[in-house]
Protein backbone atom coordinates (compact mmCIF):
# COMPACT_ATOMS: atom_id res chain seq x y z
CA UNK A 1 0.00 0.00 0.00
CA UNK A 2 0.98 3.40 -0.93
CA UNK A 3 4.42 1.84 -2.10
CA UNK A 4 5.77 0.75 1.20
CA UNK A 5 6.10 -2.91 2.23
CA UNK A 6 4.06 -4.45 4.76
CA UNK A 7 4.99 -7.53 6.17
CA UNK A 8 8.83 -6.99 5.96
CA UNK A 9 10.79 -3.88 7.35
CA UNK A 10 10.43 -0.86 4.67
CA UNK A 11 13.20 -0.10 2.72
CA UNK A 12 13.46 3.60 3.63
CA UNK A 13 13.45 2.48 7.64
CA UNK A 14 16.60 0.48 6.54
CA UNK A 15 17.57 3.40 4.83
CA UNK A 16 17.05 5.41 7.98
CA UNK A 17 18.38 3.20 10.41
CA UNK A 18 21.65 2.32 8.69
CA UNK A 19 22.32 6.20 7.83
CA UNK A 20 21.53 6.87 11.75
CA UNK A 21 24.04 4.02 13.11
CA UNK A 22 26.51 4.90 9.99
CA UNK A 23 26.58 8.53 11.44
CA UNK A 24 27.46 7.64 15.26
CA UNK A 25 29.84 4.96 14.83
CA UNK A 26 32.81 3.17 12.46
CA UNK A 27 31.76 -0.16 13.81
CA UNK A 28 31.36 -2.96 11.93
CA UNK A 29 27.61 -2.85 11.21
CA UNK A 30 26.21 -7.00 10.80
CA UNK A 31 22.46 -7.60 9.75
CA UNK A 32 21.74 -11.01 9.91
CA UNK A 33 18.86 -12.92 8.82
CA UNK A 34 17.29 -16.39 8.09
CA UNK A 35 14.66 -17.58 5.58
CA UNK A 36 12.98 -20.45 5.05
CA UNK A 37 12.27 -19.61 1.36
CA UNK A 38 14.89 -16.76 0.30
CA UNK A 39 18.76 -17.00 0.34
CA UNK A 40 20.75 -14.16 0.61
CA UNK A 41 20.41 -12.72 -3.08
CA UNK A 42 16.64 -12.62 -2.78
CA UNK A 43 17.23 -10.23 0.14
CA UNK A 44 15.88 -6.76 -1.42
CA UNK A 45 18.26 -4.85 0.98
CA UNK A 46 21.36 -5.95 0.33
CA UNK A 47 22.10 -2.87 -2.03
CA UNK A 48 21.74 -0.82 0.62
CA UNK A 49 23.69 -2.10 3.04
CA UNK A 50 27.14 -2.00 0.73
CA UNK A 51 26.00 1.97 0.60
CA UNK A 52 26.51 2.01 4.12
CA UNK A 53 29.85 -0.07 4.99
CA UNK A 54 27.18 -2.69 6.23
CA UNK A 55 27.98 -6.74 5.98
CA UNK A 56 24.98 -9.28 5.48
CA UNK A 57 25.53 -12.39 7.05
CA UNK A 58 23.10 -15.09 6.18
CA UNK A 59 22.38 -16.93 10.00
CA UNK A 60 21.45 -20.22 8.35
CA UNK A 61 24.62 -20.72 7.01
CA UNK A 62 27.84 -22.01 9.30
CA UNK A 63 29.49 -21.04 11.55
CA UNK A 64 27.09 -21.93 14.72
CA UNK A 65 28.06 -21.77 18.50
CA UNK A 66 25.56 -22.66 21.30
CA UNK A 67 24.23 -19.91 23.12
CA UNK A 68 22.81 -20.35 26.90
CA UNK A 69 20.24 -18.13 28.79
CA UNK A 70 21.39 -16.23 31.76
CA UNK A 71 19.47 -18.56 34.75
CA UNK A 72 18.81 -20.95 32.75
CA UNK A 73 16.39 -21.32 29.91
CA UNK A 74 12.41 -21.28 30.10
CA UNK A 75 12.51 -23.74 26.80
CA UNK A 76 15.37 -24.97 26.23
CA UNK A 77 19.15 -25.18 28.50
CA UNK A 78 20.70 -23.83 24.80
CA UNK A 79 20.24 -22.61 21.57
CA UNK A 80 22.39 -23.07 18.23
CA UNK A 81 22.61 -19.42 16.74
CA UNK A 82 25.12 -17.83 14.62
CA UNK A 83 28.72 -17.49 15.66
CA UNK A 84 28.41 -14.02 14.59
CA UNK A 85 26.29 -13.15 17.70
CA UNK A 86 29.19 -13.63 20.12
CA UNK A 87 30.88 -11.01 18.76
CA UNK A 88 28.32 -8.24 18.92
CA UNK A 89 28.88 -5.44 20.88
CA UNK A 90 25.27 -4.56 20.29
CA UNK A 91 22.05 -5.96 19.14
CA UNK A 92 19.41 -4.20 17.24
CA UNK A 93 16.04 -5.45 16.67
CA UNK A 94 14.42 -4.13 13.84
CA UNK A 95 10.65 -5.97 13.34
CA UNK A 96 7.35 -4.86 11.36
CA UNK A 97 4.26 -3.95 13.14
CA UNK A 98 1.93 -7.05 12.18
CA UNK A 99 -0.47 -9.77 13.99
CA UNK A 100 0.87 -13.02 14.34
CA UNK A 101 -1.10 -16.19 14.54
CA UNK A 102 0.24 -17.83 17.97
CA UNK A 103 1.81 -14.54 19.33
CA UNK A 104 -0.91 -11.93 18.49
CA UNK A 105 1.52 -10.04 17.46
CA UNK A 106 4.89 -9.32 15.46
CA UNK A 107 7.26 -6.59 16.77
CA UNK A 108 11.27 -6.89 18.01
CA UNK A 109 10.85 -9.63 20.28
CA UNK A 110 9.03 -12.49 18.40
CA UNK A 111 11.85 -10.93 15.60
CA UNK A 112 14.18 -12.93 17.51
CA UNK A 113 12.92 -16.03 16.43
CA UNK A 114 14.45 -14.94 13.16
CA UNK A 115 18.31 -15.67 14.76
CA UNK A 116 17.24 -19.86 14.62
CA UNK A 117 18.86 -20.98 11.32
CA UNK A 118 17.23 -23.33 9.59
CA UNK A 119 19.81 -25.87 9.23
CA UNK A 120 19.78 -29.75 9.91
CA UNK A 121 22.04 -29.22 12.76
CA UNK A 122 19.54 -27.42 14.52
CA UNK A 123 15.52 -28.15 15.87
CA UNK A 124 13.30 -28.01 13.29
CA UNK A 125 11.91 -24.67 12.93
CA UNK A 126 8.29 -25.28 13.12
CA UNK A 127 9.46 -26.71 16.11
CA UNK A 128 10.21 -23.51 17.87
CA UNK A 129 7.45 -22.09 16.34
CA UNK A 130 4.75 -24.02 18.27
CA UNK A 131 1.81 -22.66 19.81
CA UNK A 132 2.96 -23.56 23.31
CA UNK A 133 6.53 -23.48 22.51
CA UNK A 134 6.93 -19.86 20.76
CA UNK A 135 6.63 -17.31 24.09
CA UNK A 136 9.27 -19.38 26.21
CA UNK A 137 11.50 -19.36 22.98
CA UNK A 138 11.01 -15.90 22.52
CA UNK A 139 11.89 -15.42 25.87
CA UNK A 140 15.16 -17.23 26.16
CA UNK A 141 16.01 -15.45 22.65
CA UNK A 142 15.27 -12.19 24.31
CA UNK A 143 17.56 -12.98 27.45
CA UNK A 144 20.12 -14.34 25.26
CA UNK A 145 20.64 -11.15 23.15
CA UNK A 146 19.20 -8.40 24.94
CA UNK A 147 19.19 -5.68 22.14
CA UNK A 148 20.24 -2.53 22.96
CA UNK A 149 17.88 -0.74 20.40
CA UNK A 150 14.16 -2.20 19.26
CA UNK A 151 12.67 -0.63 15.74
CA UNK A 152 8.97 -0.69 14.78
CA UNK A 153 8.37 0.10 11.16
CA UNK A 154 4.51 0.64 11.07
CA UNK A 155 4.73 2.47 7.93
CA UNK A 156 2.25 0.58 6.80
CA UNK A 157 1.36 -2.14 9.40
CA UNK A 158 -0.73 -5.88 8.64
CA UNK A 159 -3.92 -7.41 10.42
CA UNK A 160 -5.19 -10.73 11.02
CA UNK A 161 -2.21 -12.51 10.24
CA UNK A 162 1.44 -12.21 9.40
CA UNK A 163 1.59 -13.25 5.62
CA UNK A 164 -1.02 -11.70 3.16
CA UNK A 165 -3.17 -10.10 5.92
CA UNK A 166 -5.35 -6.79 5.07
CA UNK A 167 -2.81 -3.34 5.12
CA UNK A 168 -3.59 -0.78 7.66
CA UNK A 169 -1.45 2.83 7.19
CA UNK A 170 -0.80 3.87 10.40
CA UNK A 171 2.24 5.84 8.98
CA UNK A 172 3.67 5.14 12.38
CA UNK A 173 7.24 4.37 13.84
CA UNK A 174 8.10 2.91 17.35
CA UNK A 175 11.88 3.08 18.57
CA UNK A 176 12.57 1.43 22.49
CA UNK A 177 15.52 0.55 24.27
CA UNK A 178 13.72 -2.14 25.71
CA UNK A 179 12.31 -4.57 24.05
CA UNK A 180 9.15 -5.71 25.83
CA UNK A 181 8.60 -2.00 26.71
CA UNK A 182 9.08 -1.45 22.96
CA UNK A 183 6.35 -4.12 21.85
CA UNK A 184 3.81 -3.28 24.44
CA UNK A 185 3.73 0.23 23.16
CA UNK A 186 3.23 -1.70 19.52
CA UNK A 187 0.58 -3.86 21.04
CA UNK A 188 -1.36 -1.29 22.18
CA UNK A 189 -0.94 0.90 18.94
CA UNK A 190 -2.63 -2.21 17.33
Amino acid sequence: MRGRRQELVDESVVRALLQRLRERTRARLVVLDTSLVHDKHDIFFLRLLSEYGAEFINGNEPPFETFEPAGGGRMFARYLMPQVLRQADAVVSVATLKSHNFMGVTLTTKNLFGLCPVHRENRPRNYFHHIVRLPYVLADLGRICRPVLNVVDGLVAQSGREWGGPAVVTDALLAGDHGIATDFCGALLM
